[in-house]
C-alpha cells in the first residue's frame, strides 16, 4: 500500500489546526478540542469476514490485527502516512458501522441528499 501526501498538504504551504478524527493525531487538538463541537469526520477500514465464519476464526484474525496495530513498526508507518489504528471488537466494529450508517443517514437527509 502507498500513499502520497498533496502538494497543498506539505508544512511550507498550509498548516493544519484540527483533526476531524475522533482522537488527535500527532500534536493536532481534536475538531471538538479546537471549538468545532460534534464534527467528527474521518475515513476509516475494517477486515470483514464473510457471514457466518466461525467464531474461533474470528477471534484468531481479531487476536492477530490486534498485535499488529500494536507493532511500533506499524504504528510509526501509519503515523508517518497520517493515519492512525484503533483496534477493536467485532462487536465494537458492528456498533461502530451501525453508528456512522446512522450518522450519515441523518447527515445527508438533513443535506437535502438523496441517494443515487
Amino acid at each position: 500500500m502507498s500513499a502520497r501526501r498533496s502538494p497543498a498538504a506539505a508544512p511550507r504551504h498550509s498548516r493544519s489546526q484540527a483533526t476531524s478524527a475522533w482522537r488527535r493525531c500527532r500534536t493536532l487538538p481534536t475538531s471538538a478540542e479546537a471549538g468545532i463541537p460534534a464534527y467528527i469526520c474521518s475515513g476509516w477500514i475494517a477486515l470483514l469476514a464473510p457471514a457466518g465464519t466461525p467464531k474461533p476464526i474470528i477471534a484468531r484474525l481479531n487476536q492477530e490485527l490486534a498485535a499488529a496495530t500494536a507493532d511500533p513498526a506499524v504504528i510509526e508507518r501509519l503515523t508517518t502516512l497520517g493515519a492512525q489504528a484503533d483496534a477493536s471488537t467485532p462487536e465494537g466494529l458492528t456498533q461502530f458501522m451501525a453508528s456512522e450508517a446512522v450518522k450519515w443517514r441523518e447527515t445527508t437527509a438533513r443535506g437535502g441528499i438523496e441517494a443515487q
